[in-house]
This record gives C-alpha cells, sequence and structure tokens, in this order.
C-alpha cells in the first residue's frame, strides 16, 4: 500500500465526509471519524465537497457529481490517535 495524499483527497471529494463516515460506522467502525483533507482547510471548509463532472473527449457530460456539506457533528473533545508505521 502506498499513501498518496492527491488521491486521498479526490477521493474525499468525490466521495464526501459524510458519507465516508456513514460507510466506515455502517461497517462497525463507530469510533473512526475522517474529517480533513491534506490540505490547509479549516473545520469549516473541509465539510464541502466540490461538483465533479466527467466529460468525454468530445466535450459531452458523462456523469455530474454535485457539491455537498455535511452536517453532522463530531466530538473533537476526544483524543485523537494517528498511526506512525512503516511496513516494506
Amino acid at each position: 500500500m502506498i499513501s498518496d495524499n492527491d488521491a486521498y483527497n479526490r477521493f474525499y471529494q468525490f466521495i464526501g465526509q459524510a458519507e465516508i463516515n456513514n460507510i466506515l460506522h455502517k461497517k462497525g467502525y463507530e469510533d473512526i471519524r475522517i474529517t480533513r483533507q491534506f490540505m490547509s482547510f479549516n473545520e469549516e471548509e473541509n465539510r464541502h465537497t466540490n461538483q465533479i463532472r466527467f466529460i468525454n473527449e468530445k466535450g459531452n457530460l458523462l456523469y455530474l457529481h454535485t457539491p455537498a456539506y455535511n452536517t453532522d457533528s463530531f466530538d473533537y473533545s476526544q483524543i485523537v490517535k494517528m498511526g506512525k508505521e512503516v511496513y516494506e
């Protein structure tokens, strides 16, 4: 596995903060929260995702993903645990 911040940010924008967390919670990961991208956005800015369009070589729209805003609340008083191991 390779960590790629740009790919993560694109995934985050496409799926959205709320949906990422909903999927994780439905899979039983209740104590996990994904709240930010690897960009210098604040808490509010990370709640927004941009519109994404897929167009073909002729300029025809193939898919439109509308902008989203996450209204869910997060408990930021809890200790944030982050991994820091590298496996090769």
